[in-house]
């Protein structure tokens, strides 16, 4: 995942995202991340470093950050659909910002699974004033009554949760990281605010990742931001009804207008935040003395 970060950072890098699901047999996690860093005018290697925990933090930041400006001041109720790496620490940042949550909702494949049953005891031992941890059974169940919904799931390609809007609370605000589908996209058309991180992200996955049927008609994507896509190309809604979440933030886009209003954000995230951050890091470490010089050459061949 290249990117190039511009203003005070002025850096390039990439992020080497290897997944693989069989990984925990081999007791190994499921995604391992390395992030590059390199000068921007002579390519020099800045800095090599592990990135699960740096791309784990930055990812749940993002949650946060929608929250802290979309999700209403009242909230007391988090739904975490899937309760993986990134759901913990997207709970640590709406925890950050909303310290009087009072109910979190876990649904993973079942109640007694090894990750729902972790993030169970990781609440309780992080914040023991939550008045109530709900293992729940079903989707309908986890989502009914949250005001934050918080979908993070890993699941096999079309195995995606389908979401009800009938169970949606209104003012709730509904943050998409993984993938996850409606039955009703008139609902998202109608009554939903979008929000996404970049919509050109989206224009470019539609051109690479989606998918037919044979008579032509489009699969389901798993990808909220694809279906405003989707939506703006059948001329179902204006590319303006698409807002960034960075132009709320600035405040050249509109944000929450009314305390029924209710948001789909969809954040597929973008190697420029692991560059932003892990540069940080790197900053960080020079000042410390940490870390390991690695010597490149003793002198360059064949210059």
């Amino acid at each position: 995942m290249p990117a190039y970060l511009g203003g005070r950072f002025h850096l390039a890098g990439e992020k080497w995202y290897g997944s693989n699901g069989r990984n925990a047999a081999k007791g190994l996690p499921r995604s391992i991340l390395m992030v590059t860093l390199n000068d921007v005018e002579t390519g020099q290697p800045l800095a090599y470093m592990s990135a699960n925990l740096l791309s784990a933090m930055r990812t749940g930041a993002m949650p946060g950050l929608t929250a802290q400006y979309l999700a209403r001041k009242d909230s007391k109720v988090i739904s975490l659909l899937g309760p993986g790496a990134v759901n913990k620490t997207s709970l640590m940042a709406y925890m950050s910002k909303f310290p009087d949550i009072e109910t979190i909702k876990i649904k993973g494949s079942s109640p007694a699974s090894k990750t729902a049953q972790g993030m169970k005891v990781f609440i309780q031992e992080k914040y023991p004033k939550v008045r109530e941890i709900i293992l729940c059974e079903t989707l309908e169940e986890a989502i009914r009554e949250a005001d934050i919904i918080s979908e993070g799931v890993s699941v096999a390609h079309h195995q995606w949760p389908v979401i009800e809007p009938a169970w949606l609370k209104p003012g709730c605000t509904f943050i998409s990281f993984g993938t996850v589908d409606f039955t009703d996209h008139d609902f998202i058309k109608e009554h939903m605010t979008k929000v996404v991180d970049n919509i050109h992200m989206y224009e470019e996955y539609i051109e690479v990742y989606q998918e037919y049927y044979p008579d032509g008609s489009r699969k389901s994507s798993g990808t909220p931001g694809m279906y405003f896509v989707n939506m703006i190309e059948d001329g179902l809604i204006d590319k303006k009804e698409v807002y960034h979440l960075g132009d709320i933030i600035c405040g050249i886009a509109p944000g929450r207008t009314s305390e029924e209003q209710i948001f789909l954000v969809s954040l597929g995230g973008m190697p420029i935040l692991d560059i932003g951050w892990g540069y940080e890091c790197f900053q960080n470490a020079v000042k410390k003395g940490l870390g390991t010089t690695l010597n490149l050459w003793d002198s360059p061949y064949l210059v």
